[in-house]
């Protein structure tokens, strides 16, 4: 069933999302104040890219499995989430809130600067308030979209009751 397999893949991306943050407080305690070397700062642009493209996916099935698909345009990254904050009545409950939604805009933002800049240019100082705030934001997002996961699992009994 198609809204099992959602719920279960949100599950598992949400998973991976936490080794990504544990990557991110690995990386932070090995730099501790220092300045770090540029491959070690390449890497933590990948992580940060990494944790939105994981929140993303999430967004990304989503949109395609209930809400009838991707926004169209060229700011469909940002308009989808924006699109995940929504409650679409009788179709399912907002995925997250909009003070979250405003919190991962900030990854989002970075995420376009990481694949549109060469990573030589990108700076560990301008990154270290993602990082640093990693943990925390992941927790909210845990929690809310786990939320969305039990409307999921609500769906899924519902339509097995009726068989």
């Amino acid at each position: 069933m198609r809204i099992a397999r959602l719920a279960a893949e949100i599950r598992q991306t949400l998973n991976e999302m936490e080794k990504i943050q544990m990557e991110a407080a690995e990386l932070l305690a090995k730099v501790g104040e220092t300045e770090p070397d540029h491959l070690t700062v390449r890497a933590a642009g990948s992580i940060l890219h990494d944790f939105y493209l994981a929140a993303e996916e999430i967004f990304i099935a989503v949109a395609e499995d209930l809400d009838g698909g991707l926004p169209a345009g060229t700011h469909w990254h940002r308009d989808l989430l924006r699109n995940v904050t929504l409650e679409l009545p009788g179709i399912r409950p907002p995925v997250i809130s909009t003070d979250l939604a405003a919190d991962l805009d900030e990854y989002l933002r970075f995420r376009h600067l990481f694949r549109h800049h060469y990573g030589f240019k990108l700076q560990l100082k301008r990154m270290r308030p993602l990082l640093e705030t990693m943990g925390e934001l992941l927790a909210r997002f845990r929690k809310e979209v786990s939320t969305f996961c039990k409307f999921l699992d609500v769906v899924v009994t519902h339509l097995g009751n009726k068989s």
